[in-house]
C-alpha cells in the first residue's frame, strides 16, 4: 500500500507469532536497513496473530490493519489496530470477542476487501463470521469510530447454512455498507450505518 511519493506499507505475517508492519522507504528499496519504521503486534497468547487486510485515512496520516488474533482464552478474535502512518505510533487497538467465546476472524482465504473506511475517514468497518455456540457461523461486520476504535455497530446476519462475510463495498457517498458472503447459496445483504447507529 503506498502513502505518497516515498513510503510504502508492507503487512506481513507468520503463523505463529505477531503481525509485522513496516514503512518502507522507496528511495532505498534496495537497503535491507532502510525501514522508516518496523511494529509488531503481539495479542498475548503467544499464538496466532494474522494480518488479513489494511487501509489508510484519505490523507494517508493514518493505517489501520485488521487480522486475527488468538485470545488469552485462546479463541480467535478479530483484532483491529490503528497506526500513525508517518511514524509507526500505535493509537488504538479493537478487539472483538462474541459473548459465546468461539471463533471470531475476518476471513483470511480470499481476495475481497474485509476492511473498509467511509470517504470522510470517520468510520471503519471489518467483516467476517462469528460462531454460535452450536458450531454454526454467521456473517459479523462491525463498525468501529477511527478517532478512538470505539465500537459503532455490529451487525450479524444469518443463513440456514454456515456463512463468512468475505468482502466490503462502500457506496461513493459512504452512506451504504456492502457486504457479500462466501456460502453454498449466495447471499448479499445492504446495510444502511446510519439506520443502526444508536
Amino acid at each position: 500500500m503506498r502513502l505518497g511519493a516515498t513510503l510504502w506499507i508492507i503487512v506481513a505475517t507468520g503463523v505463529f507469532g505477531s503481525v509485522v508492519v513496516r514503512a518502507q522507504n522507496l528511495d532505498c528499496v534496495n537497503d535491507s536497513v532502510c525501514y522508516e519504521w518496523v511494529k509488531r503486534y503481539d495479542g498475548g497468547a503467544d499464538a496466532v496473530d494474522r494480518a488479513i487486510g489494511a487501509v489508510t485515512n484519505r490523507d494517508g496520516s493514518r493505517l489501520y490493519v485488521t487480522g486475527i488474533s488468538t485470545s488469552a482464552a485462546g479463541g480467535p478474535d478479530f483484532a483491529t489496530v490503528a497506526y500513525n502512518a508517518a511514524t509507526g505510533e500505535q493509537l488504538w487497538v479493537a478487539r472483538y470477542d462474541s459473548p459465546a467465546h468461539r471463533d471470531d476472524e475476518p476471513f483470511a482465504f480470499g481476495t475481497g476487501n474485509v476492511i473498509a473506511i467511509t470517504p470522510d475517514s470517520s468510520m471503519l468497518f471489518v467483516t467476517g463470521y462469528t460462531t454460535e455456540t452450536n458450531g454454526k457461523t454467521d456473517y459479523l461486520t462491525i463498525a468501529y469510530h477511527t478517532a478512538d476504535g470505539s465500537e459503532a455497530w455490529e451487525a450479524q446476519y444469518s443463513t440456514p447454512d454456515a456463512s463468512i462475510g468475505t468482502s466490503l463495498a462502500l457506496s461513493a457517498d459512504g452512506k451504504r455498507l456492502y457486504a457479500t458472503s462466501h456460502q453454498p447459496i449466495t447471499a448479499t445483504r445492504i446495510m444502511r450505518p446510519w439506520r443502526m447507529i444508536a
